[in-house]
């Protein structure tokens, strides 16, 4: 008989990983190397390895960091940007700030933008205030430009005129001018992909979008055309950086909401986990081969930003799930700066050549190749066994940086670890302690390849006394994309004070907006019954600059003094945890209004680990080994005991100092703590070594 799959695949730096669910609730699983600069190729190479004939798959979902490499490699689209005249370079000028990495480098210098000043054009038009066309389009100019834009071969344009989020008929003039000019390239119209005040911002966000439309295009194009080609004809649907998925078609036209496509996966994974295990404050710490994905989900729920930046002076106003992303993985290089300090990052390895003990042609050491040094690793049985490490070229690799520091390898080998976590403590700070939550109420969450390897001791630093280890943390942003749904976002500036404000006039724009997402949706064959709509309001203190985003209400309640009265006491609330004050005698003002809706999909069902009760394993049973291992803590190696994941059942119990070894990572277990499997699966560490 026939049987179907639902088929999830996330691509990422070093490896693109895949799980698939069938009809019967089977769970298939395969991890390849991430193929440059063709993703696609590893994408089906993937859904070979799982062995599922293509005819077969029911449903199509993809993560896919393509969009953040564009901007961070700058490997885009060539763009051009068409301003009002006299705002050429918004985007050089940016917000005149620093990044407080660079605050006191007299030497330090942005990146540069996206678009070259040659390419950034300016056009006779204006828009005041209120909305008004004071001065129309000056068309001639605008066909100039196009012409101007043809010659140069420019593959994508940006348009973002002054208040154009009023009143959008210049911009849209300018467009159709450009198409007839420029037939081939892309156009990006600011009051389209996110019509709101701020210009600087909306021009940024209007760029990113054309820089990165073409990229995403082409490369949707092409995994379509092959998966086609091997026999599978039904939708493929992208992860949005908001936590929702959207059409292939939909990924193109607004390749900006892509940005954080991978690493929002993983954190939808981790909501559903919480839920699963009754958790409801969790951080989830996403450690792949070349960075360090890091978010919060406070009482189930996941935090999203209305603004985020890929690179500084790069900002994206569109809905996306607030990750904190540093350059820390598997493949990251450590090296020494000009002062003699050891470093780690943010420059990686990637799969291509990888880290030196890949035996791929790399020279530097990474982080990988340290655990390896450390014995953490086992050379013969990595990746379930399917490489083989070189540990000579991984002591090469250490050694060499031993030698410039004065220290012996194995030592090396420790700092480097501990220079890594320390950055990505750091990380976890921004999104924790910054942000006013306490870590020590959460739990952390540990996956990607190399998370649970270092999560123990970050969880130590950070003073959180659990860590969680999914079943399969390798793939868990894989396994995310099995719990999205379909999203759109819709927003409009609507300002208002509070203390002035109609509720019939909030309720008239939010309708208008649902109107808009129900019929967006409708067309893609969802019924109502499978609709769900969301209602925000981004709100501020009068005369403030700082906005937090709020939930308003819930779908299908009217907008009134209830539900007015309950967003100013979450605002105060929202406020007072986050800045650590409130203002009682301060107005509020709306900004904007937006409404998310989303497309319900069916949801796996989260089957219980094997065994008939929770006191079935016994980790004996899964006992292969042991080895010697260095921990900083104890100064010296330690006899270790190695235990396989896949014969660890519910109950089981582990005391370290231990590891645990999986296909897709390894879970590092120190001194002083203990793990316990549950029903689900999970391995539970107790940092503090009270449990089991």
């Amino acid at each position: 008989m026939k049987r179907s799959y639902r088929v999830a695949v996330d691509v990422g730096g070093t490896f693109t990983d895949l799980i698939a669910e069938g009809d019967d609730g089977e769970l298939v699983r395969a991890k390849v190397p991430t193929t440059y600069p063709d993703f696609q190729r590893g994408v089906v190479e993937a859904v070979r390895a799982a062995k599922i004939p293509f005819a077969d798959l029911s449903l199509f979902l993809h993560g896919t960091t393509l969009a953040t490499n564009a901007v961070i490699a700058r490997s885009g689209a060539k763009t051009g940007l068409v301003a009002t005249s006299g705002f050429r370079d918004l985007i050089e000028i940016r917000r005149a700030n620093r990044p407080r990495e660079g605050m006191y480098d007299v030497a330090w210098n942005p990146a540069p933008p996206l678009v070259p000043r040659r390419n950034r054009l300016t056009v006779t038009e204006r828009v005041d205030y209120l909305g008004r066309i004071v001065t129309p389009l000056d068309e001639d100019e605008a066909r100039v430009i196009g012409r101007a834009f043809r010659k140069r071969g420019i593959e994508s344009i940006a348009v973002s005129f002054l208040n154009a989020f009023l009143c959008p008929d210049n911009e849209q003039a300018m467009a159709r001018i450009l198409r007839e000019e420029c037939p081939d390239a892309y156009v990006t119209l600011s009051s389209e992909i996110i019509p709101v005040i701020l210009e600087f911002e909306r021009t940024s966000t209007a760029v990113v979008n054309a820089y990165v439309e073409p990229i995403v295009r082409r490369y949707m194009k092409d995994l379509g055309d092959d998966f086609r080609s091997e026999g599978y004809d039904g939708e493929i649907l992208v992860m949005q950086s908001s936590g929702g998925v959207t059409t292939a078609e939909g990924a193109g036209e607004g390749a900006a909401r892509t940005i954080m496509s991978g690493p929002a996966a993983g954190v939808i994974a981790v909501q559903a986990l919480g839920k699963e295990i009754g958790i409801g404050d969790l951080i989830g710490f996403d450690m792949g081969g070349t960075s360090a994905d890091i978010a919060t989900i406070h009482d189930g729920q996941v935090r999203i930003t209305q603004e985020s930046n890929i690179d500084f002076g790069i900002p994206v106003v569109l809905p996306t799930i607030d990750i904190a992303t540093i350059g820390a993985g598997g493949g990251t290089i450590a090296w020494i700066d000009d002062g003699g300090v050891l470093k780690s990052g943010p420059q990686s390895a990637g799969s291509t050549p990888g880290p030196t003990c890949y035996g791929g042609g790399g020279t530097a050491a990474t982080n990988t190749d340290a655990n390896l040094v450390l014995g953490v690793l086992d050379p013969k049985g990595f990746a379930g066994g399917s490489m083989s490490l070189h540990v000579d070229l991984a002591e090469k690799a250490v050694g060499e940086l031993a030698d410039q520091l004065g220290l012996d390898p194995v030592r090396t080998a420790s700092g480097i670890i501990q220079v890594s976590n320390a950055n990505m403590v750091q990380a976890i700070r921004q999104v924790t302690t910054e942000r006013g939550y306490d870590p020590r109420d959460f739990a952390l969450v540990a996956f990607g390849g190399a998370g649970p390897l270092h999560c123990a001791d970050i969880a130590v630093q950070m003073s959180i006394p659990k860590v969680v280890v999914p079943p399969d943390p390798g793939l868990t942003s894989a396994v995310g994309l099995l719990f999205t749904d379909v999203r759109c976002d819709f927003t409009k500036t609507f300002h208002r004070r509070t203390d002035q404000l109609r509720c019939e006039d909030v309720e008239a724009e939010f309708a208008a907006l649902e109107a808009r997402a129900r019929e967006r949706l409708h067309a893609s064959n969802f019924e109502d019954t499978r609709i769900r709509v969301e209602r925000i309001a981004q709100l501020k203190y009068y005369g403030g600059f700082e906005a937090v985003a709020l939930p308003i209400t819930i779908a299908g309640e009217t907008f009134n003094q209830a539900a007015l009265d309950d967003m100013l006491a979450q605002f105060a609330a929202e406020h007072e945890r986050e800045y650590n004050y409130s203002l009682d005698d301060v107005p509020l003002e709306i900004q904007l209004v937006q409404v998310v809706a989303y497309g319900l999909i069916d949801r796996p069902e989260r089957r219980r680990a094997g065994g008939s009760s929770a006191a079935d394993g016994d980790a004996e049973a899964a006992f292969t080994s042991e080895r010697e291992v260095f921990f900083h803590e104890s100064d010296g190696f330690l006899k270790t005991r190695i235990y396989d994941r896949s014969r660890l059942l519910p109950g089981a119990c582990v005391r370290a100092p231990a590891i645990v070894e999986q296909m897709d990572s390894t879970v590092l277990i120190r001194p002083g703590m203990s793990a316990v499997v549950d029903e689900f699966g999970n391995l539970i560490v107790d940092t503090l070594g009270g449990g089991g």
